[in-house]
Formats: C-alpha cells, structure tokens, sequence
C-alpha cells in the first residue's frame, strides 16, 4: 500500500516543481510591486555618504519593513546641479520610463545659480515645475510629493562670495523666493509638500547644523539623511494607504 501513497506526492512534487520553472502565482503569490522615483538635485543623489545611508535607502527600509505586503523600490534619480529646465530634458529617462506609482521632487534651488546661462527665473521655475507635473501624472499616472531647498550656511557656501549672493546677504536668503515658490505651486497643483526647510531649521536649533549637513554646509550627513527619510515617511505612506484603498474600492466594485 506504500508504494501507491508514494505516487500522489511525487507527481505534486512534480507539479509543483514544473510551476515554479514558469514562474506560477500557485507555489506562492507574488507580492504587488510599489515603484517610488526620488527626482531631483544633489540633495537626492547624496553621494557624500555611502549607499546604504542615503535617504533613498533608508526609506526603502523603512517602507518595506512597515509594508511586507508590498514589494518596494526606491529610485534614485538625482543629479548633482541641475536645475528645472535640464531635469525636464531628462525626464523620460529619469522618471517616465520607470512607469512608478510615485515621484518625490526635491527643488534644491540650482536654478537660482549664478551663471547667467544656466539661471532660471522665477516665472519659468515655475512653468517647469508644472510642466513636469503635468507629464508625470498624463504619461504614469504617478502621485507627487514635493520638498524644497533644505537650509544652507551661507558661510560655508563654495559660491559665497558670488556677488549676487553677497548682495542679498548670503545664499540662503537668495533663494528664499524659490522655496515660497515651491510651495507655492506644489499647492495650486494639489500635490503634497513637506516642508523640509522648516523641519530641518528646528532640528538646527536644538542639534546644531553642523549634526545634520557635510562641512559645505549644504549636504546631508547620515544623520541628516536620516531625517530626510524620516520626514518624508508619513506622506509617503498616506500615498500608499490612499491607493490601496482605491484598488480595494474598485476590486470590491468589480464583484
């Protein structure tokens, strides 16, 4: 009589083996994938610290500890110094082409650069921040969340001693229109923004800045990558927790 119990669990086993060669959903379900694009500056790319400290890891840490359900990735498509008008040229292949559920922006204000070629006003910061809303949400669909320029110390600026800088009283008081711009716009187009400015002047007040940013006094330390990914992590989840709920509305109208 053995021998003939044998037989069911070999062919399960050969089944089971055969739906695993052709990737089935039946050995075990696949997990939905969740695609988070971090766009922006040198405030995203971070290289001043290692990988594995940079915000963007971070908070795919954090996501797929808190959210074992979903299968997260975290992008990182952040270039050092470039401005609004040469993040659009790169878009598509930045963003775009990703396909993903959500774009975090950073607008460092790069645009507010010195060089006169590769300054960008007021009015077309602006028209490009909308431009690029406007191609994420038409060609993926993607939800947004914005942050702007995070403080500076002005004294340790590598560009201080730019006139233009000099006559408005150091880099961070140049570029103060650039951030109330930013919030600015990201309101009119509805889109979520942290207000990482404000969130890292407080920790400066009770830690110093010099706890949170590299000796160029603009950069992220671990720690002020830490608090990046930490500031970041409740829009982020609300995001989430509203596309679930949409998927979960839409499933439940489908029956």
């Amino acid at each position: 009589m053995k021998s003939f119990l044998l037989i069911p669990t070999i062919v399960l086993s050969v089944l089971s083996c055969f739906a695993q060669l052709n990737g089935s959903k039946s050995v075990e379900s696949v997990r939905p994938s969740y695609v988070i694009v971090a766009f922006g500056t040198s405030l995203t790319e971070t290289v001043q610290v290692p990988q594995n400290e940079r915000w963007t890891n971070l908070l795919q840490e954090m996501l797929q500890q808190r959210h074992p359900e979903l299968q997260i990735t975290v992008i990182n498509s952040g270039i050092g110094g470039s401005t609004t008008r040469e993040r659009l040229i790169r878009l598509e292949k930045s963003v775009l082409g990703w396909q993903p559920d959500l774009v975090i922006t950073d607008f460092a204000t790069n645009d507010a650069t010195f060089e006169p070629k590769r300054h960008v006003d007021l009015d077309e910061f602006a028209s490009n921040i909308k431009s690029m809303h406007d191609q994420i949400v038409s060609k993926t669909g993607a939800a947004e969340i914005y942050w702007p320029q995070t403080p500076m110390l002005s004294e340790k600026h590598a560009y201080r001693d730019q006139p233009i800088y000099k006559n408005a009283g150091g880099v961070d008081k140049y570029v103060v229109v650039y951030r109330k711009l930013t919030a600015k716009v990201s309101h009119k187009l509805h889109v979520p923004f942290v207000d990482m400015d404000a969130i890292f002047r407080k920790k400066f007040r009770k830690m110093g800045a010099d706890f949170y940013l590299c000796q160029d006094g603009v950069h992220f330390l671990k720690t002020g990558n830490q608090l990046v990914a930490e500031s970041l992590l409740p829009a982020v989840e609300k995001v989430i927790f509203k596309k679930k709920k949409h998927v979960a509305s839409k499933a439940k109208s489908n029956r």
